[in-house]
């Protein structure tokens, strides 16, 4: 599914409780949100090879005192293929091998 057909098979009070339970959003900030939502139902999407990946990373009791969602993004780049591949040379094959993740807040709204 794509993330605009997801996004429009919700309603603002869906997000509004989801923002508040899950993130603690106060009404100080939730007028943002909603202006967010609204320019995001409005526009067209534009095709992506990015994938949204939503991983849970549950509380470590060193660096995670709590458990917290990950969202980030895919598009098949592995890290042995990227520029800068060498700088990593030391890390292991397994890394290597492994997808680049993506911070998706610096993609286009669109995509």
């Amino acid at each position: 599914m794509k993330f605009k057909e997801l996004f429009d098979n919700v309603t603002w009070s869906q997000i509004e409780k989801s923002l508040i339970r899950i993130y603690k959003i106060t009404s100080y900030n939730l007028k943002d949100y909603m202006s967010v939502v609204q320019k995001l139902s409005s526009m067209s999407s534009k095709e992506s090879n990015m994938k949204i990946c939503i991983d849970w990373i549950p509380p470590d009791d060193e660096l995670v005192d709590n458990g917290y969602w990950d969202v980030y993004g895919r598009n098949g780049t592995l890290h042995k293929d990227t520029e800068d591949a060498e700088f990593f040379s030391n890390v292991g094959e397994k890394f290597m091998n492994s997808q680049v993740t993506y911070a998706l807040e610096f993609n286009k709204w669109e995509e």
